[in-house]
C-alpha cells in the first residue's frame, strides 16, 4: 500500500485521547499518565460520555492547570465508538493514541510507538499502520496477565486480510503471531488513516475496535506492535461489559462482512462460534457444548483445531482469575506450559 502525501517533521505533534463515562476512581491516574509522556509535543483531548459521577469535575481540574488538556461533554450517553469519533473530528496531531480511562500508560508510550510506526513505514514502504503496544492486566485477585501485542514474534509483516480472518474466525497463518486481539486502548496510528477508513461503528455497543482492525485488514493495512509492556490495566467489570452486548456486538460485525465470509464458505461459522462464546460467558455449558458438537459435525478439523488453540488456554485463564491461595499458584505453574494468546 502506497503512502498517503505528508509533510514530515522531526517532532511531529500527537494527539492523546482519552474516553470517559463514570470513571471517578480511575480518570485522574489515566490523566496523569497521558501528561507525563515524555513526548513533549502533544495534546490531550478527553470526552465525557454524560457521567453522573464526579468525573466532570476531575477533568476540569486538569484543563484549568494544564493549557496541552482540553474536555468535551458529550449532550447524552452516546457509547465510546461516538466518542472516540469526537477525538478523531477535534484531533490536531500527526498521529493519534488512544488512552482509556482506567489504564496507565508508560511514560515512553508515545516515543516507542512513534519509533516502531516510523521503522514500519520504511521497512514497508506505507503509513497505513496500526500499532499496539504490549500490555499487563491485573485482576482484582492480584493476578498479573503479561500480553504481547499482535506482531511482535514474528519475522514477517502481518498485514492485508490475515488480521481479520483471525478476528471473524480464528483463521491464522502460519508464521504470524496475532497476540491477544486489538484493543483501542493500545492503538496509535496516523490521523490521516480516519480520513480513509471515516470513523468507529457507533452502531455498536461492544466490539468497536475489532470493527476498526477488520476494516484496516481489509484494506490491505499493516499492524506492528511494541514488545515493551506499556500499558497496565486494572481488569474491572461494568454494565457495558455483559455477554449479551458483547455477542450482539459480535453477530453485528459478522453481518457486516458477510460477503467476505460466505466466499469462504464460513458466515454460518463464525455465526455459530460466536454463539458458543456467548453461551459459556453466560453460564450455558450444556448448550454450548451442543453447539460445538454441531458445529464439529460440519467442520470437523477446523473446529477441532479452532478449540485446542483457544480452549485450554480460555480454561486455564479463567481459573487464574477466579482462584486465590494454593489453588492459584498451582494454575500459575501450569500457565507455563500454556502461555495466554486471545
Amino acid at each position: 500500500m502506497p503512502f498517503i502525501f505528508i509533510v514530515a517533521t522531526d517532532s511531529p505533534l500527537i494527539t492523546i485521547g482519552i474516553t470517559c463515562f463514570n470513571a471517578e476512581q480511575t480518570i485522574s491516574r489515566a490523566i496523569k499518565g497521558a501528561i507525563a509522556q515524555t513526548w513533549e509535543n502533544k495534546e490531550i483531548i478527553i470526552v465525557d460520555d454524560f457521567s453522573s459521577d464526579n468525573s466532570q469535575s476531575i477533568i476540569y481540574d486538569y484543563v484549568c492547570k494544564f493549557s496541552i488538556v482540553t474536555c468535551h461533554i458529550n449532550n447524552l450517553n452516546m457509547g465510546c465508538a461516538a466518542s472516540r469519533n469526537k477525538i478523531l473530528h477535534e484531533a490536531k496531531g500527526e498521529f493519534v493514541a488512544f488512552f482509556d480511562d482506567d489504564d496507565l500508560s508508560h511514560p515512553d508510550r508515545l516515543l516507542d510507538q512513534y519509533q516502531t510506526i516510523k521503522m514500519a513505514e520504511t521497512t514497508y514502504g506505507t503509513n497505513h499502520i496500526f500499532c499496539y503496544t504490549s500490555m499487563k492486566r491485573i485482576y482484582p485477585n492480584g493476578y498479573t496477565l503479561y500480553m504481547q501485542a499482535l506482531g511482535t514474534c514474528q519475522s514477517g509483516p502481518l498485514y492485508g486480510g490475515d488480521v481479520a480472518n483471525y478476528l471473524l474466525f480464528n483463521g491464522r497463518k502460519r508464521g504470524n503471531f496475532y497476540g491477544f486481539g486489538t484493543p483501542t486502548c493500545c492503538l496509535m496510528f496516523r490521523t490521516i488513516l480516519f480520513d480513509l477508513y471515516g470513523g468507529f461503528d457507533e452502531s455498536l455497543s461492544r466490539q468497536e475496535d475489532t470493527d476498526y482492525a477488520i476494516r484496516h485488514s481489509l484494506n490491505g493495512g499493516y499492524f506492528v506492535g511494541s514488545k515493551n509492556e506499556l500499558v497496565t490495566q486494572y481488569s474491572t467489570n461494568s454494565v457495558d461489559k455483559t455477554p449479551e452486548k458483547e455477542f450482539t456486538s459480535t453477530c453485528a460485525i459478522i453481518e457486516k462482512n458477510k460477503l467476505y465470509l460466505n466466499s469462504l464458505d464460513l458466515y454460518n461459522y463464525a455465526l455459530l462460534w460466536a454463539k458458543i462464546r456467548y453461551c459459556h460467558f453466560n453460564k450455558q455449558p450444556a448448550k454450548a457444548f451442543i453447539l460445538l458438537i454441531y458445529l464439529f459435525f460440519l467442520k470437523p478439523r477446523r473446529v477441532f483445531i479452532h478449540f485446542m488453540r483457544s480452549g485450554p488456554k480460555r480454561f486455564l485463564h479463567e481459573r487464574l482469575m477466579n482462584h486465590s491461595g494454593p489453588l492459584h499458584s498451582l494454575w500459575e505453574f501450569t500457565a507455563i506450559f500454556i502461555p495466554y494468546s486471545d
